[in-house]
């Protein structure tokens, strides 16, 4: 399969041993601006003592269908790190939240802003306020996906198409024009998994995924901060590499706080 298989990825020895509850609710309330109001990214790093610090808002979403898949670990490991980093983590299944991918006419606009929310029938879509809003407002966002196909599943890229969307993300003049960005969020995570050998990724495919992200969709969001590692190849990955993964992705989301 080009750009990677969709082979099992559990994770060796049983699936993740712990399962947190990802229903996209901070851990305290934040106070919630417009969409596309830009305010200071809270960091690790703010001025005062750590009891006065402001907790990073972060958004991270996870785009596998299979429950107990290596990209489920992976998810669970980063959220788990970030949480106990003191950071406030919205947490999105989007697999598991049902989240409708298929983007209605009214939202196929690229210049004007988008009206409220609505599904098909024009019946206001909650859910997918929720999103836009909860995107609007994060410091920084994280992403954990497979290469299917060299593209992201269809719920995520459906989740891209219908969530950062003009007036929320960017703003555009005009549609031949450059896109001014939108969102708080200076920086993203992307953690991927595949069973293409890095050399043969770069030679026969140019790792698509990494366009899709780095150039086509985060920085027309306005982030220019984009750090994406592959573990791979995972169908034959042992225990004990993958738990070195599982380590190795602790450490890039504590860094995302630097």
């Amino acid at each position: 399969m080009p750009g990677g298989t969709r082979a099992p990825q559990h994770v060796a020895g049983g699936t993740a041993a712990a399962v947190l509850h990802h229903n996209g609710t901070w851990l305290e309330s934040p106070p919630s601006g417009p969409p596309g109001t830009r305010r200071p990214i809270a960091t690790a790093a703010d001025i005062g003592p750590p009891e006065k610090r402001v907790p990073m808002r972060i958004a991270a979403y996870l785009a596998h269908p299979r429950p107990g898949s290596f990209n489920h670990a992976v998810f669970d490991a980063v959220v788990d790190e970030l949480r106990q980093h003191g950071c406030r983590v919205r947490a999105h299944d989007l697999y598991a939240e049902g989240f409708d991918p298929l983007l209605t006419a009214s939202e196929t606009e690229t210049v004007q802003p988008l009206g409220a929310a609505a599904d098909a029938d024009g019946n206001t879509d909650p859910a997918l306020e929720r999103h836009r809003a909860q995107v609007a407002e994060a410091d920084a966002l994280v992403f954990v996906h497979p290469n299917w196909w060299g593209m992201p599943p269809a719920v995520l890229t459906g989740w891209v198409q219908r969530v950062l969307v003009p007036g929320v993300a960017y703003k555009l003049a005009a549609a031949e024009g450059e896109p001014a960005g939108l969102l708080s969020a200076d920086r993203a995570l992307v953690l991927n998994t595949s069973d293409t050998p890095a050399e043969r990724e770069e030679r026969e495919f140019n790792d698509p995924l990494d366009s899709v992200w780095r150039a086509c969709v985060l920085p027309y969001t306005g982030i220019t901060d984009v750090r994406r590692t592959v573990f791979r190849t995972v169908t034959d990955a042992d225990a004990a590499r993958r738990s070195d993964w599982l380590r190795q992705a602790r450490a890039l989301a504590a860094a995302l706080l630097d």
